[in-house]
């Protein structure tokens, strides 16, 4: 499936996206999986199954095949699929595939647990989307199945899209620039990544991408389990 013309440009270019994983290192996926094992072990079937929606380079997939769970895993970016399947290679079991959330293939299967791990909802432009992509997942669910998905709070947004952030690691500088000084309940918020990563001791290479953020409002969101 190719990305349809209305999203715009990969957030993640393929630079972004060989060096994201060193972005978001101090990310803790095992923890966040550790705490959502509570809820789909209380709310779910029991079925292992799983679809990881937005998967990025795949740290969320693979620690929930590390947890026992059959997992499949779809995102928009292929520069993001092609460093997921570069790990898989290590790892295997994961069938990666290129899908738009909001109108996912019927061919990706069934699942007892579809997740959407990390803002993955943010990234979707408007209500009508969120509607369409829960509609979208729901149609892929298994009786008794659990769609699970978290969404980034309005502190979170004034945070990161209201300011600017510099994180360094050992071969690379990210600065992530907030282009949105007054973020408001469901709107839009943007931001710019530029990269700096270390070619060798004496040179640096340069790389940007942007990211576009929506938010929702509990009110918002609290309706869509019944109404989906």
């Amino acid at each position: 499936m190719n990305p349809p013309s209305d999203i715009p440009p990969a957030a993640y270019t393929e630079a972004i996206a060989t060096l994201y994983d060193q972005w978001k290192a101090g990310d803790n996926y095992e923890l966040w999986a550790d705490l959502l094992l509570g809820p789909i072990n209380e709310h779910g079937s029991g079925g292992r199954r799983l679809l990881d929606v937005g998967c990025g380079t795949g740290a969320s997939s693979f620690v929930f095949l590390d947890r026992g769970f059959d997992v499949t895993a779809c995102d928009i970016a292929e520069s993001m699929l092609a460093v997921a399947r570069s790990k898989n290679r290590k790892k295997r079991g994961i069938s990666f595939h290129q899908a738009d959330m909001r109108d996912l293939p019927s061919s990706l299967g069934s699942f007892d647990v579809i997740l959407w791990m990390d803002d993955v909802a943010n990234h979707l432009a408007s209500t009508q989307e969120l509607n369409s992509a829960i509609r979208s997942s729901a149609s892929l669910l298994a009786p008794e199945g659990l769609l699970v998905f978290d969404v980034n709070t309005m502190q979170v947004f004034i945070q990161h899209f209201a300011q600017q952030h510099v994180s360094r690691t050992e071969q690379a500088v990210f600065i992530w620039d907030g282009q949105t000084p007054s973020p408001t309940p469901d709107r839009p918020a943007q931001a710019t990544i530029t990269a700096f990563h270390r070619v060798d001791q004496e040179n640096w290479k340069r790389s940007e991408g942007s990211v576009t953020e929506h938010h929702f409002s509990a009110s918002i969101i609290e309706p869509f389990p019944t109404s989906a």
